[in-house]
């Protein structure tokens, strides 16, 4: 005949296993409280040497993207011959909140003197000085002396590789997004241990960021304008010459039988008239020129700005002696079931 184990476990099973646990945590209830007592006073003590991070904030509000940035400018230089280009741009919508995290503008911000207690300083030596990265540079002979300047600049293998190595760590702490998909207000934070630094750097950061948006989108425009400037004053130029030279030839007393004396008179007049009409067309150009130039310019207006006293990140002392205090709790317990499990079993085996 085969022989079938099976498990029984009863109500009084159950019963006996409560009572064995109860008694169990009955004997073992001040280890759990002085475990759980020493875990809080760690979380207090924790809390005295924990650096406070600080945390900046910023908001600030994009132009929503139009299809045709001249409209109807472009249809008015259209009748003159005169292109305006095309309205479209690479940093639009996600790709311009990208551009204030790139290497680029951080670097650049790094690289930018801000006053801090009435010192002019580079943001990065503020950081360097009032981090980690002060003691580690210190201990080295050859980065002791590591020298960072205004941008843009000078490469250099070593200091570049400690630049980039704070800019990872730097990018991982900005943080840009839009509030909500539907609105263009864009939040901006970054947070480190020291305040002054927390604001400086945000400050700066948007104002580079914007900086080189705003000299992107309008770049061509601005050439243009550049280009049809030293035209104007070039053709402005000959025709003040052509009137002086003019007037001089007139001034002359010239025979009136011989009339080979007044032709550069006349040709300086036929001058005078050619370059007048390109000046005249060369100034409309130049006016359509700086209306694109004045509506290709985007509108990235900052509302709120950082204000001291920033936000304070800590985990408090009420709140990591209480912390502490359950984990400690949660492991003394744990401690406790292990062994109460060794000592008795919780589920008796029959064998029928």
């Amino acid at each position: 005949m085969e022989i079938i184990e099976k498990t029984d476990f009863t109500i009084s099973d159950l019963n006996n296993n409560v009572k064995v646990l109860k008694e169990f945590l009955k004997e073992k209830w001040k280890f759990i409280l002085k475990f759980s007592l020493i875990f809080s006073v760690i979380g207090l003590i924790y809390d005295f040497f924990q650096k406070p991070i600080y945390v900046a904030q910023a908001n600030f509000v994009i132009e929503s993207d139009e299809s045709s940035k001249i409209g109807s400018i472009s249809g008015l230089a259209s009748q003159f011959g005169f292109d305006l280009g095309g309205s479209g741009s690479v940093f639009e919508g996600e790709n311009l909140i990208e551009l204030f995290k790139s290497n680029m503008i951080i670097k650049k911000t790094l690289l930018s003197p801000v006053i801090i207690d009435n010192k002019e300083v580079l943001l990065i030596n503020q950081y360097i000085n009032t981090s980690e990265y002060r003691k580690i540079l210190d201990k080295n002979e050859e980065l002791r002396y590591i020298h960072f300047t205004e941008w843009p600049l000078e490469p250099n293998r070593i200091r570049d590789s400690i630049l980039n190595l704070i800019i990872k760590g730097i990018k991982k702490k900005v943080k840009i997004e839009k509030i909500d998909k539907k609105l263009n207000f864009v939040e901006a934070t970054f947070e480190s241990n020291n305040e002054l630094f927390s604001k400086s750097f945000l400050e700066k950061l948007l104002n580079n960021g914007i900086t080189y948006f705003i000299d992107y989108s309008t770049k061509k425009s601005r050439q243009n304008v550049e280009i049809l400037q030293h035209q104007v004053d070039s053709v402005n130029q000959k025709l003040t010459g052509n009137i002086y030279q003019n007037a001089e030839s007139n001034d002359l007393n010239i025979n009136p039988l011989k009339q080979i004396s007044r032709a550069s008179g006349i040709r300086k007049q036929v001058e005078i008239q050619v370059n007048g009409a390109v000046y005249t067309e060369l100034i409309k150009n130049l006016e359509l020129s700086r209306m694109s130039l004045r509506k290709e310019i985007p509108s990235i207006q900052i509302i709120d700005t950082p204000i001291l006293p920033l936000e304070k990140k800590k985990l408090g002392k009420l709140l990591g002696t209480i912390l502490f205090g359950f984990l400690g709790f949660i492991i003394s317990t744990g401690i406790c079931y292990v062994k109460f499990s060794n000592k008795a079993s919780i589920i008796p085996i029959t064998q029928n």
